[in-house]
């Protein structure tokens, strides 16, 4: 009987494979013009690209967390820090999240630069002028709280020698939402035009990646009805970039993600690449003009956590973004696979 009951259920869902093939699949004309679109790089914008040359060198992880100082945040999900030499987010811990079952160590998703597993997220501004900007060598200096919890911002600061200032005021919430508010001062007596931007850099592939072809792990950007999915080894082949407004840009494995939403109601530019390591950013295309004696801003969020499906959805109506959900990977079956989350999720907190 059990047999029979597993050989009708194999049946059952081949016929729907089949079928959803069959009728709601795309064509092959489909499928080819969507690689083209996906492949297509947009270069037609005055918008600077963003270079950041650094050496990746395989030091530990402890000798990493040594190298500079760091400031440290924390809530009730995770817990890292952020290196005050860049100013980059490239240390964090779950706090629920093991390695494995029965390990006490915890899942580390970003780590140093400087190391193998190297992961992190940054944030900045870049200008086709000649002038000093903040980079990976730059030394942030802390103002007011010494610790980033839910309750307490963290603002960093960093001058350079021809009268800019550059703030980034930091919050996060009680799980994976991170906000950076940046600020630049110009105190000087020139004109400039300055582009904000973030780009996550990751030195090697995960170490648990499924490669199935049913299963999306790499970039994908969420654009209201459209999904576009990148995967790592189309980015090895060629660059990826696309023009959008009220987009997310995510780094999905298995179970994490990465991500990039840029400020709502303007054009941005995501590109994907990878040269001796991966990089997704985003870049703002119009700018900010900046005059002497005037104040620009712009804001960056970034969910780095869990794919929790029931805190995704919180957070698509939180933050208002359309379609936020497909940050889970359910796969071509979608309208299938997501129901059939929720009924076994209901029996499994029912048993």
């Amino acid at each position: 009987m059990d047999t029979k009951n597993v050989i009708a259920a194999i049946s059952l869902s081949a016929a729907v494979i089949i079928i959803w093939a069959l009728w709601f699949g795309p064509s092959p004309e489909q499928i080819k013009k969507a690689q083209e679109q996906k492949n297509q790089i947009t270069q037609n914008s005055e918008a600077p690209s963003i270079e950041e040359k650094i050496e990746i060198k395989k030091t530990s992880r402890g000798e990493a967390m040594k190298a500079s100082d760091r400031i440290f945040f924390e809530n009730n999900s995770m817990k890292g820090s952020i290196n005050l030499k860049g100013g980059e987010i490239d240390d964090f811990e779950f706090k629920s999240y093991r390695k494995n079952l029965n390990s006490k160590e915890k899942i580390k998703l970003l780590n140093p630069i400087s190391t193998e597993e190297g992961y992190t997220l940054n944030t900045g501004w870049t200008t086709n002028s000649d002038v000093s900007l903040p980079n990976t060598n730059s030394i942030w200096k802390v103002e007011g709280n010494n610790k980033l919890t839910p309750n307490n911002p963290l603002k960093i600061i960093y001058e350079n020698q021809q009268g800019l200032k550059f703030e980034r005021l930091i919050t996060i919430d009680n799980n994976y939402l991170f906000n950076i508010k940046q600020t630049l001062i110009n105190n000087s007596s020139k004109n400039y035009k300055f582009y904000p931007y973030a780009i996550i850099k990751r030195n090697n592939l995960p170490s648990d990646l499924t490669d199935f072809y049913i299963l999306h792990e790499g970039y994908s950007i969420i654009d209201g009805n459209d999904l576009d999915e990148i995967d790592y080894s189309d980015v090895r082949e060629k660059k990826f970039s696309k023009e959008v407004d009220n987009a997310v840009l995510v780094q999905g494995d298995k179970y994490w993600m990465t991500s990039i939403i840029p400020e709502k109601g303007r054009q941005v530019r995501f590109d994907i690449n990878y040269n001796k390591k991966y990089t997704a950013s985003y870049i703002d295309m119009k700018g900010y003009e900046s005059r002497p004696n005037t104040v620009i801003e712009n804001s960056i969020q970034s969910l780095i956590g869990a794919k929790e499906i029931e805190l995704i959805n919180k957070y698509q109506e939180d933050l208002k973004i359309e379609k936020l959900d497909l940050i889970v990977n359910f796969g071509n079956l979608y309208f299938i696979v997501k129901p059939m989350w929720y009924v076994l999720d209901y029996i499994y907190k029912m048993v």
